[in-house]
Parts: C-alpha cells; sequence; structure tokens
C-alpha cells in the first residue's frame, strides 16, 4: 500500500502533530509500506517543520520506503528544506547546499554528546548571531540541558534532534528540540504516582510544577522542568511544549497557555523564541583588567 503526502505551504510549530500523524499511528507504526512525500508546494517552513520531518524519516528510514517528489522548480521553500540538511542522511543525491550562517546545523544528539555539542557549536551560534563573544548564553545553556535531561530520564530513547534559526529581521533566535520518546503525559501514567485519568496537557502542568518527578531516587528531585520555564522570565523567550496530546505555553515565567488536541504527538517536542535585543537574556560581561 502506498500513501501519497503534500507538504502544507507552510509548516510551523502548530503544525507538528497533525502533519505527525499522516506519517504514523499512536504508536509510532508507519501508516503505509511506501509514502511518497511531494515537497513542491512548501513556501516557508520554520525549525518545527524541519525537526519533525527529520525525526519521522529517522523513524521510519529502516522500516519503509520514503520517496521524495520534487519536479525541479525553483522553489525557496524547498532550497531551504535542502540547505537545512534534512535530507542527507536519507537521499542519495541531494542538490548543493547553500552555506547559511543564521542556521544552527540540524543534528541528532545523544544525551551524552550534548556537553561537547554545547561548546563547539551551540555556544558559538550563539555569540556569532548576537555578536555577543564573550557572553556564556547561561540561561539558554541551563535550559537546553534540562530538555536532554528530560530525554535521558523518561523518554526511553538516548538522543533529541535539534535545529535552529535566526531571524535578523526579527531580533529572534528559534531552536527546537523533539524526540520521538514516549511522551511526558505517559512517563507520568507510567510512574504510577498520578492520576491516570487527568488529560496529558494536565499531566504536563504537573510536570512543570517544582518537585514532581517520575523518578524515585532522591538525586533527582523534579527541578528540571520548572528551571526550564525561567528563561521565560522578562519576556526574554516563550517556550512551547508539545507531549502526546498535551499542549502548554510558557511566556513570562508563567504557563500562559494549555489544553489538549485531538491529535497525538507520539514524544516530546519544544520550541524556543528568544529574543535577543531583551537585554535580560545576557550574562554579566564584566571588562578585562590590564596591569601596566
Amino acid at each position: 500500500m502506498t500513501t501519497d503526502i503534500i507538504l502544507p505551504n507552510r509548516i510551523t510549530a502548530d503544525d507538528v502533530a497533525v502533519l505527525a500523524n499522516k506519517f504514523i499511528d499512536i504508536n509510532k507504526r508507519p501508516k503505509d509500506e511506501i509514502i511518497n512525500i511531494d515537497i513542491n508546494y512548501i513556501y516557508f517552513t520554520e525549525p518545527a517543520g524541519v525537526v519533525l520531518l527529520f525525526n519521522l524519516f529517522k523513524l521510519l528510514d529502516d522500516q519503509i520506503e520514503i520517496v521524495i517528489f520534487d519536479n525541479g522548480s525553483n522553489n525557496l521553500g524547498k532550497r531551504y528544506l535542502y540547505d537545512s540538511g534534512i535530507f542527507d542522511e536519507f537521499l542519495s543525491e541531494v542538490p548543493r547546499k547553500n552555506r547559511r550562517g543564521t542556521i544552527l546545523t540540524l543534528k541528532d544528539i545523544g544525551t551524552e554528546e550534548y556537553y561537547q555539542w554545547h561548546n563547539s557549536t551551540l555556544l558559538h551560534w550563539l555569540r556569532s548571531c548576537t555578536n555577543r563573544y564573550k557572553n556564556d548564553f547561561t540561561a539558554i545553556k541551563t535550559t537546553i540541558e534540562e530538555i536532554f535531561n528530560n530525554i535521558k530520564d523518561h523518554s526511553k530513547v538516548n538522543s533529541g534532534s535539534v535545529y535552529g534559526q535566526y531571524y535578523p529581521k526579527n531580533d529572534e533566535l528559534v531552536i527546537v528540540l523533539a524526540d520521538f520518546g514516549i511522551g511526558i503525559p505517559t512517563a507520568l501514567r507510567n510512574s504510577e504516582k498520578f492520576d491516570s485519568d487527568l488529560s496529558d496537557s494536565a499531566l504536563i502542568l504537573k510536570a512543570f510544577e517544582e518537585g514532581v518527578s517520575t523518578e524515585s531516587t532522591p538525586g533527582n528531585r523534579g527541578a528540571g522542568l520548572p528551571n526550564i520555564k525561567r528563561l521565560t522570565n522578562n519576556r526574554v523567550s516563550t517556550i512551547q511544549v508539545i507531549s502526546n496530546c498535551g499542549r502548554l505555553r510558557l511566556a513570562n515565567g508563567k504557563i500562559d497557555s494549555f489544553g489538549d488536541s485531538i491529535y497525538n504527538y507520539s514524544g516530546t517536542f519544544f520550541e524556543i523564541r528568544i529574543d535577543i535585543s531583551n537585554l535580560s537574556l545576557y550574562d554579566d560581561e564584566a571588562e578585562e583588567e590590564f596591569e601596566w
């Protein structure tokens, strides 16, 4: 059997669960033995779309045949998909990529690789985009580190995919990290510490309460996800979380909105939107002192 999927002309975080459900079911099984993907109508995709498609290809690559239909037209949205690196691991031939300095390279990162990646790739990109070459970006580092800790401790997978885009005209960085693990609500239900009748969004809300954890060991007291919320203080950023059927948005240090969708995202998805014009983002940069 064959399924034909036409990528929409625009993909944002609001579309990831809907699009994922065209490829896989709730148990992450492919919808068909062959999936044909038409990329000719896409006009714009945010990092959310790049990470979703990359994770889907990675999940399905050894299970089914994926066919990319490209009619050769000069489409800027399609060009961006190639430049992002989505297809590099899955197609035998890809068009020559343009090097975009605004892109944080798409990568599947093992939970043990995080610190090396941060020091060699993420920090360089943050400094280059902001022209803050002395800054350590502690708030961003802590947030992404906690997301990887969440993947390691609760998702039942050992890696997550990350990708970023700098939008100079908006003074905005967008970073997306996502996995196809079991998801935050499922992890909390499996721990048997929470009411299994709670909705997925209610369980994600629980996960962001101080002291809440699925871990039984004293070493993990549930400080991780609340730490993520702190990056949004002083309107530095907004963070959207999608996991199973639940979704939640953090803004200005608090829960801005939450709810449930009829569409299931089989894993956990984080989108971080950072205002680099907000001075509260930056660590203090002490001037060097010299003795003459």
